[in-house]
C-alpha cells in the first residue's frame, strides 16, 4: 500500500493542498479577527468621543453625573478626569490597573485614541477622548470595555474556522484520492498490459487517445505488443524454416552415407553419392555462416573494414565463382563494368552482397535465361544494376524481400530453397556502406536489382 504510486502522489498532493489551505485559512482568520476587534475598538472610541463632545459643551457636575449614569447599565466603564488626569467622575469602580492606564501621558491632545489594546491578556481595553471647549482642554473621557466580548467573538470565529477547516480537509482528502486514482489508472493499466505481455498474451489493448506523456507511453507499449507478436511469428517461422533446412540435408547426408558404405555398389556410384554428401555439407556450411552473420548484426559486431578498391575486380571475383553454376544449367551471365572505377567499400562484405544477388538471380531463371550486370559511374555514386529475365516476383512479396526469414519460395525446394536470410544480410551490409538497394520485378518478365554506393 505505502509503495503504490497512487498513495505517493495522493500524499504529496494532500500535503501540498493542506499547506496552501492552511496558509490562506490563517491569513483569512487573522484578517477577520483584526477586523472584528478593530470594530470593537472603534465602537468604544466613538462612544468616548460622543461623551467628550457633550462634555465639551456642558462641562458641569450635572452632565458629568449623567454620563456616568449612562454607562453604569452598559458593558462599558467611563472615567472622567480633569486636564491633570485626576478622576472627577466614574461609572464603576476603578481598579489599580485602570489607574495605571489613566496616569499615562496622553500623546494625542486633540483627538481620541486607544491607550490600552492588550485584549488577549487583560480584562479590559481602554480609549481616551479629550474634552475640549473653544480649543481649551478641560479634561479627558476614558472608556473601558470588558474583553470577554472580544474573546468570545474570537472563540466563535475559531470554532467556525475549525468546522470549515474539517469539512475542507475531508473534501480535499476525497478529491485527492479520486485524482490520484484517476492519474494513476493509466499507469496501472499499462502495468497490467506489460504483465500480460510477459505472460505471453498477444495484442494487449490499451487506450492511446491521450496526447500527454502517458499517451505516448501507451502507444509505445502497444507498439511493443505489436512488435513482440511479429517477432514471435518470425521466430516460429524461423525455427520452422531452420528445422526443415537442417533436417533435409542431414537426411540426405545420413541416407547417402549409408548407401556409400555398401560393398555392393560400384566406385562410380559411390563417388556420385559422396558428391551429393559434399553438396549438402556445403549448403549446411552456408546456412550456419548466415546465422553467424545475423547474430553479429544483432549484437553490432558486424565489422566493416572499408578501403579504396577497384569495383570491377571485386565483381569479377564473384562472377568467376558463380559462372560454373550458370553454365551448368545453360544460363548466361553478362557483365559490363568499365575499368578504373574506385569505391570505398569492404571488398569481402561486398563480395558477399554480389554473390547473394547473383545466386538468387540464377535460382529463378527460366530455361536459357540470362543475367546482365552493368556498372554505371556518376559524379557522387556508383550504380550496380543486375537484370534477369527470370520468372519474376509477385508485387505483394517485393515489400518483404529484405525482411529476415521471409521466403518467396514457400515450398523450400532443393533448387530454390533457402533460409530467407541472404537478402536481409545484404541490406544490412549496403546500409553499413551508406548505400541503397532496391528491387523491381514483374511476373514472367524478370527482376531488376539496383545497388547504389557513394564513391567517397
Amino acid at each position: 500500500m505505502l509503495d503504490r504510486l497512487s498513495f505517493r502522489i495522493g500524499s504529496l498532493f494532500f500535503i501540498l493542498l493542506i499547506a496552501v489551505l492552511s496558509f490562506f485559512y490563517l491569513l483569512l482568520y487573522s484578517n477577520l479577527v483584526n477586523d472584528r476587534v478593530g470594530e470593537v475598538f472603534e465602537s468604544v472610541l466613538d462612544r468616548g468621543n460622543a461623551h467628550s463632545a457633550v462634555l465639551g459643551d456642558y462641562f458641569n457636575p450635572t452632565t458629568l453625573e449623567h454620563v456616568a449614569l449612562m454607562e453604569e447599565s452598559a458593558n462599558y466603564s467611563v472615567v472622567i478626569t480633569d486636564r491633570e488626569q485626576q478622576i472627577i467622575e466614574q461609572s464603576n469602580q476603578v481598579s489599580q490597573k485602570m489607574r495605571e492606564v489613566i496616569s499615562r501621558e496622553v500623546s494625542n491632545k486633540q483627538n481620541g485614541s486607544t491607550v490600552f489594546d492588550d485584549w488577549a491578556n487583560s480584562t479590559f481595553i481602554a480609549t481616551v477622548s479629550p474634552i475640549v471647549h473653544n480649543d481649551k482642554l478641560l479634561g479627558y473621557v476614558y472608556m473601558f470595555a470588558d474583553t470577554n466580548y472580544i474573546q468570545g467573538l474570537v472563540q466563535n470565529l475559531q470554532k467556525q474556522f475549525l468546522v470549515i477547516g474539517g469539512i475542507s480537509l475531508l473534501i480535499t482528502l476525497v478529491i485527492v484520492l479520486l485524482l490520484s486514482r484517476l492519474i494513476t489508472l493509466p499507469v496501472r493499466q499499462m502495468k497490467d498490459a506489460t504483465t500480460q505481455l510477459r505472460e505471453g498474451k498477444e495484442h494487449v489493448p490499451l487506450q492511446v487517445y491521450r496526447r500527454d506523456e502517458l499517451g505516448e507511453l501507451a502507444k509505445a507499449i502497444s507498439g511493443l505488443s505489436t512488435d513482440l507478436t511479429r517477432l514471435k511469428k518470425e521466430r516460429n517461422d524461423f525455427l520452422s524454416s531452420i528445422s526443415h533446412e537442417l533436417r533435409t540435408p542431414l537426411t540426405y547426408v545420413k541416407g547417402y552415407a549409408e548407401i556409400a558404405q555398401r560393398s555392393t555398389i560400384s566406385e562410380t556410384e559411390r563417388a556420385a553419392y559422396l558428391d551429393i554428401i559434399r553438396q549438402e555439407v556445403e549448403a549446411l556450411t552456408r546456412m550456419i555462416q548466415q546465422l553467424f552473420d545475423l547474430a553479429k548484426l544483432d549484437s553490432n559486431q558486424f565489422e566493416i573494414s572499408r578501403r579504396e578498391v577497384l569495383l570491377c575486380d571485386v565483381i569479377k571475383q564473384v562472377v568467376d565463382r558463380v559462372t560454373p553454376a550458370f553454365e551448368a544449367n545453360g544460363h548466361k551471365l553478362q557483365i559490363n563494368c568499365p575499368g578504373g572505377i574506385e569505391v570505398f567499400i569492404d571488398p569481402d562484405r561486398f563480395n558477399q552482397v554480389m554473390w547473394n544477388v547473383l545466386d538468387n538471380a540464377r535460382k529463378y531463371l527460366s530455361d536459357q535465361g540470362t543475367v546482365k550486370v552493368e556498372v554505371i559511374e556518376n559524379v557522387e555514386e556508383v550504380c550496380i544494376n543486375v537484370q534477369d529475365n527470370g520468372i519474376g516476383i509477385e508485387k505483394e512479396a517485393l515489400k518483404h524481400l529484405f525482411t529476415r526469414f521471409y521466403r518467396v519460395e514457400k515450398s523450400r525446394s532443393r533448387k530454390t530453397g533457402g533460409t530467407g536470410l541472404g537478402l536481409a544480410i545484404v541490406k544490412e551490409i549496403i546500409d553499413a556502406h551508406q548505400g541503397t538497394i532496391s528491387i523491381e520485378s514483374e511476373l514472367g518478365e524478370g527482376t531488376f536489382v539496383s545497388i547504389k554506393l557513394p564513391k567517397y
